[in-house]
């Protein structure tokens, strides 16, 4: 994949500004290739942002059961 001058000095950039220990494991899986390292660090981020968005919804789905079921249950318990 060909890189533009200012996408390398980005790359670089954020490369410089994650501790080692953050982008090690990601350095380790690409064989030590840092561009790839942060591409797979990229595409992490944007996997766990989809998965943390639909565990939202769900988490919201169960609160709106969870209260529709218990105060239908408790309802004529006054």
């Amino acid at each position: 994949m060909h890189m533009t001058d200012g996408e390398q000095s980005h790359l670089k950039a954020v490369y410089n500004a994650l501790p080692r220990s953050r982008l090690q494991p990601y350095l380790n899986e690409c064989g030590h290739n840092p561009f790839a390292a942060l591409r797979l660090y990229a595409w992490n981020s944007r996997i766990s942002g989809a998965l943390f968005e639909t565990l939202g919804h769900f988490e919201i789905m169960l609160r709106n059961l969870l209260d529709k079921t218990l105060t239908e249950r408790h309802r004529f318990k006054k």
